[in-house]
């Protein structure tokens, strides 16, 4: 008998889908996104409350690290967590967009290594560009 797996997709690619058609997921935060050298002036205060929640390796990507925001761009942030955890995730955005009165989505560095077993390899060219695209603070 074989069993059916049931995927999740991590909440900020939810977020980032409904914010995609207009609504946002939640009422919060919705000014501009920090430019890279202002978030790397605060690296610091962004590290320690990454690693707060149990993650750390902060990269900065999407249109924030290419120079290409707009004031309603929102901020893409690579993180990595020692364990798979969306509610940890989810925390972390939350924290983030109040600290940075933006809107904020964190991705897992551990949602780019399952996306590489995507069959048509859609999926893992968008994971390798993020990877070799990702900005340190």
């Amino acid at each position: 008998m074989e069993q059916e797996v049931t995927l999740l997709p991590a909440f900020a690619a939810l977020a980032s889908l409904i914010r995609q058609h207009g609504e946002s997921p939640v009422d919060g935060p919705c000014g501009p996104p920090p430019t890279l050298a202002e978030l790397r002036v605060r690296s610091g205060e962004l590290n320690d409350l990454v690693r707060e929640f149990g993650g750390s390796n902060v990269r900065v990507v999407g249109s924030v690290a290419r120079g290409s925001a707009r004031p309603e761009s929102d901020l893409d942030l690579l993180v990595h967590l020692e364990s798979e955890d969306l509610i940890c995730l989810g925390r972390i955005q939350e924290a983030l967009e109040g600290l940075l009165d933006c809107r904020v989505d964190v991705i897992s560095d551990h949602d780019l290594e399952v996306q590489q077993d995507d069959p048509l390899g859609r999926e893992a060219r968008l994971s390798a560009r993020l990877s070799t695209d990702a900005v340190s603070l």
